[in-house]
């Protein structure tokens, strides 16, 4: 017995006993239960009711005469059916994962999400997703470069493209400058500094108004790396409502 191609069979969809039968029929032609339980690990007394799984299935044709024979199809046949019912059962789990993808996603649409992150890294990992996933809008200020990394300044420029309206802001001016010229169709802001015993502001990143990631950094993990910390949410209303007030700060900034 070929444990190869049983295995091959089982994970076109086939039952255990279902392969073992299939294969011992192909190197048989036909036979009896008897002939197949001798060149496989089927028992003799479960040949008729899994060959008859496999009928209902079209892969074996069953004589019931005395004794009852039993005859697999031929491979190519036998191997497009089950190449179907595979292809079917792979789009059906498909549609139903995406259903209660959906629903979890409408489920979260209505209530929203809170996560705290911890660590540069996470916190930069995040904010690279929320930029891949941007379709109309960015507004992203950021008050050290480090905080910035290659990818993100690889998908402001991608995004931009794209046509998606992107607004930087920063203190340092070589930043500001840096982003400006990573992405020319960007608005800047120059916004003043600012420093606070309570810990230093460290990036924002709106999508779409409604992804928000806010993070402060605190003392150095490792020389020059701090810490950082931020919030992050999909809560309806909430990124909309941050952007709105930086946006009402920038005019107000920009009058002066």
């Amino acid at each position: 017995m070929s444990q190869d191609a049983v295995q091959s069979l089982e994970a076109l969809g086939l039952m255990r006993y279902e392969a073992e039968l299939f294969v011992a029929l192909t190197k048989l032609e036909q036979g009896t239960a008897t002939d197949i339980s001798r060149v496989s690990q089927v028992p003799r007394s479960r040949v008729y009711d899994v060959a008859q799984t496999l009928e209902e299935k079209g892969l074996v044709e069953i004589h019931r005469a005395r004794p009852i024979t039993y005859r697999a199809i031929p491979v190519e046949m036998a191997l497009e059916k089950l190449k179907r019912r595979h292809e079917r059962g792979l789009q059906e789990a498909s549609q139903q994962l995406q259903k209660v993808q959906r629903e979890r996603t409408l489920k979260r649409a209505r209530s929203g999400e809170f996560w705290i992150i911890n660590g540069l890294e996470n916190v930069t990992a995040r904010a690279e997703e929320m930029l891949q996933r941007a379709h109309r809008s960015v507004l992203i200020a950021v008050l050290l470069p480090r905080l910035v990394s290659e990818e993100m300044l690889e998908l402001l420029r991608k995004k931009s493209k794209k046509n998606v309206e992107i607004i930087v802001a920063s203190s340092d001016q070589s930043l500001l400058s840096q982003l400006q010229k990573a992405v020319p169709s960007a608005k800047a802001i120059l916004i003043p500094p600012y420093s606070s015993e309570a810990g230093v502001p460290g990036r924002l990143v709106i999508i779409d108004r409604e992804e928000l990631l806010l993070s402060t950094l605190g003392e150095e993990e490792l020389p020059g790396i701090p810490h950082e910390s931020a919030i992050w949410s999909d809560a309806p209303g909430f990124a909309a409502t941050v952007g709105l007030f930086v946006e009402m700060a920038a005019k107000a900034l920009r009058s002066k």
